[in-house]
């Protein structure tokens, strides 16, 4: 098959601009849907006690997030099958975790298994991906796997970033700063943001504008409102704004702003009391300022 190169300014869609772009702080793909049969989690049960190993197992066999369930009776079966997948989460207490420290790779998660408070904290001190308390309890095995499952694609996403970023870097003959740099730079070129990444607590998301339906202040946070989901961000209403570069978005009153594209209609109740309805139901009231700086002239209902 014959090897085709773009130039790199043309050679990436916006979305993918943005993905690639060095600017940790705002342009992120932590927010993409992954399958979980992406993640092929092997779950491997280390020098667990017999009386608990069984029903671990059974219990962990049930889980979709693993592909298959292995319980090692030794350290040194532990070791081989270690080697073996790299995409591993161990289960064992944190004395055995401590006896394979050299081989628990980047890619590995590790999930500290007992029965004491002494336990638990030590899962706390050795940076585990959770604690799993021992004889199994299914409401914490389901908390456990969940925060198991948001590390391991979180390291995913790292993974996928990394080769790709390096991949380009090869084929357009570039270091990852150049890179950086030309992307940047499309980034800025472009008239309205293809797609903004804001953080929300310890996550990041990647939202179109058009996706977000209003936007509320609250106190030194903005609440990102879009379909089914809200977002809570730091950030100052103006700065926001400004990220979004995008005319749609107008003020209904001193701490809303809604996205024009996302309203269904204006109702009027009464002599200067205006409301818009959202096209997800929601009212929000336009202030009297508002209504005389943006709405009186807007062709809706």
């Amino acid at each position: 098959m014959k090897k085709v190169t773009l130039p790199l300014e043309v050679g990436l869609s916006p979305s993918q601009t943005a993905l690639f772009s060095g600017l940790a702080e705002d342009i992120t793909f932590a927010s993409r849907e992954l399958d979980l049969g992406q993640l092929a989690l092997v779950a491997v049960i280390v020098n667990v006690n017999d009386t608990c190993a069984e029903s671990l197992v059974d219990a962990l066999s049930q889980q979709r997030e693993f592909v298959h369930t292995i319980c090692c009776n030794t350290l040194d079966d532990a070791k081989r099958l270690l080697i073996s997948y790299p995409s591993s989460v161990v289960f064992a207490s944190q004395a055995t975790l401590a006896a394979l420290d050299g081989l628990l790779c980047d890619g590995m998660h590790c999930v500290v298994t007992g029965s004491s408070n002494g336990d638990a904290l030590s899962a706390f001190q050795v940076a585990a991906d959770g604690f799993l308390q021992l004889p199994v309890n299914k409401s914490q095995l389901h908390c456990c796997l969940e925060n198991v499952t948001q590390n391991a694609k979180r390291q995913l996403f790292r993974d996928q970033y990394q080769r790709i970023s390096e991949g380009l870097c090869k084929q357009f003959g570039v270091n990852q700063e150049a890179l950086a740099a030309i992307l940047r730079r499309q980034c800025a070129s472009r008239k309205r943001a293809g797609v903004v990444g804001l953080r929300s607590g310890n996550e990041w998301c990647c939202l179109q504008p058009d996706d977000i339906c209003w936007i509320e202040a609250a106190g030194d946070y903005m609440c990102v409102y879009t379909c089914g989901e809200n977002h809570i961000v730091r950030s100052t209403m103006t700065e926001l704004l400004r990220r979004l570069d995008n005319d749609n978005f107008l003020h209904a009153n001193r701490s809303v702003v809604v996205n024009l594209s996302r309203v269904r209609q204006m109702i009027h109740q009464g002599p200067g009391v205006h409301y818009l309805e959202m096209d997800t139901g929601t009212m929000i009231k336009i202030s009297r300022r508002c209504y005389m700086t943006h709405w009186q002239n807007q062709p809706l209902g």
